[in-house]
């Protein structure tokens, strides 16, 4: 484009030149560069450039049936350990200081319709009792 000298000094007449075969070529040319950049970038080179897929990783456990296996190439096989299983006594009881209280919403008063004294007590702290169980055997004194 080139100005020429107009009326008015403040406003140039602008010319348009004709495109010339050199002009044109950088434009397409421009244009498809550019167009490919953006489907190089979107499409991470159509898949050329990342030579082959890795192989999938392995899983890191099998169910075989009741089973797990972990497999040779697993990741979780690195980190299991395996050892001889030793046997040592573990006390089932511990010994802590503590207070038994009864929860009143699970505690029945067990009254006798008769007078008595308790002979034996059969139920122990470990055992629920069952309908139709033996809580206590009462020995009557006397008759009405």
């Amino acid at each position: 484009m080139t100005e020429e000298a107009s009326e008015h000094p403040d406003h140039p007449e602008i010319i348009d030149q004709p495109a010339t075969p050199r002009g044109r070529t950088f434009l397409w040319g421009g244009l498809v560069l550019g167009v490919l950049l953006v489907v190089l970038l979107y499409t991470h080179g159509f898949g050329l450039f990342s030579g082959r897929a890795p192989p999938e990783p392995a899983p890191l456990v099998e169910h075989r049936g009741e089973r797990l296996f972990v497999p040779e190439n697993s990741a979780l096989r690195a980190r299991l350990t395996v050892a001889r299983v030793e046997e040592t006594p573990v006390s089932g009881r511990l010994l802590l200081p503590a207070v038994v209280e009864s929860d009143p919403a699970r505690t029945a008063a067990l009254l006798s319709p008769l007078a008595g004294r308790v002979v034996e007590l059969p139920v122990v702290a470990e055992v629920w009792p069952a309908a139709g169980m033996i809580a206590n055997w009462l020995t009557v004194t006397g008759t009405r």
